[in-house]
């Protein structure tokens, strides 16, 4: 078990003393829409977490915080300060640029993505679809009347083009 780098007396420190933006004792937070830096930054803590072999609980712990802020934080959905980020990349032990990464997103977090810039004036769907869009890792497209102009053959080309009636038989170049 990894002993902490961060003394938890001395988090529990800042959070009495106002300077966390969450309280001790279990105080009702409001959920907030996670952006996709927020999201982002929390798959870059979860992936520094299942590196140091930590799980969402034993973070929680380490840290004295509970594991609901935790699993918040790692999907987004929670805000965290620069301080209780710098306070968890200890714990997993990340370091150079990969910690200088995820301070960097941590600071930018609130920082809205442009659809999420115009998204009072955008449809919910939209917003949603356009969310996926950004989120995913492949993007996959279906057509089944038609065929994308790199796949197309001459043989394809002369059964499309014979089913046309506006064109006459002779105009078809024979195979």
């Amino acid at each position: 078990m990894y002993s902490p780098l961060v003394n938890p007396a001395w988090l529990a420190e800042f959070r009495d003393n106002g300077i966390y933006d969450h309280a001790p004792g279990g105080v009702t937070i409001p959920h907030r829409e996670p952006t996709i830096r927020s999201r982002e930054l929390g798959h870059g803590l979860r992936q520094a977490m299942e590196a140091a072999g930590l799980t969402g609980k034993q973070a929680a712990a380490m840290l004295s915080w509970s594991p609901s802020f935790v699993s918040m934080l790692l999907t987004g959905k929670r805000q965290a300060s620069e301080v209780d980020i710098a306070a968890f990349l200890g714990v997993c032990r990340v370091k150079g640029p990969q910690r200088d990464r995820l301070l960097a997103l941590c600071r930018d977090q609130d920082t809205p993505g442009w659809f999420q810039q115009h998204g009072s004036r955008m449809p919910k769907q939209l917003v949603t679809l356009i969310d996926h869009e950004n989120k995913a890792l492949t993007i996959s497209d279906f057509e089944a009347i038609f065929v994308p102009g790199l796949l197309q053959t001459g043989e394809y080309a002369r059964a499309v083009i014979s089913r046309n009636v506006n064109v006459p038989p002779e105009e078809v170049a024979p195979t």
